[in-house]
């Protein structure tokens, strides 16, 4: 009598699981900042008035922003894919970065860079957590306080 047992199977499921785990909450993250960060229409605004000053018109571009959980499954590289739908704000290319008449008012980039750090910390301790380690909570609190986290940490290039 032959058993085969393969316990490897079992934990890379439970570290896929944790990776998409980190995933999510790191496009939520990016989703609800640019949300509160993306321009809105300029219609009727001065040419001379300041990016940031602009006022609300329709608020059609931060209303437009979603998460594309589609490739999330996929075994080699899962994503969320964060942008505007074009059928609600198709400018929103041409807010980000800008045309020859209109200067850029990046706000996605911003966003997603700003949490470059801490999706790292994020990933490496859903890791430690499914690989059945104790720096999960340690490297998930480090995730939480701040950008540039991870520059800090030892194991993570600091």
């Amino acid at each position: 009598m032959t058993v085969l047992f393969n316990r490897y199977g079992l934990e890379f499921e439970e570290m896929a699981a944790a990776i998409e785990g980190a995933i999510v909450e790191t496009a939520t993250i990016i989703e609800q900042d640019v949300k509160g960060k993306a321009p809105v229409s300029t219609a009727g605004a001065s040419a001379h008035a300041g990016a940031l000053s602009a006022p609300v018109v329709t608020g059609n571009l931060r209303r437009s922003y979603h998460q594309d959980r589609a490739n999330l499954k996929d075994p080699l590289e899962p994503s969320i894919e964060i942008g505007n739908d074009p059928g609600i704000a198709e400018y929103g290319i041409y807010v980000e970065y800008g045309t020859y008449k209109m200067a850029p008012r990046p706000h996605l980039t911003p966003s997603s860079e700003s949490q470059t750090g801490p999706h790292a910390l994020r990933v490496a301790a859903a890791l430690g957590v499914a690989a059945g380690r104790g720096y999960g909570s340690t490297l998930s609190a480090l995730a939480a306080s701040g950008p540039d986290a991870a520059s800090r940490h030892p194991l993570l290039g600091g």
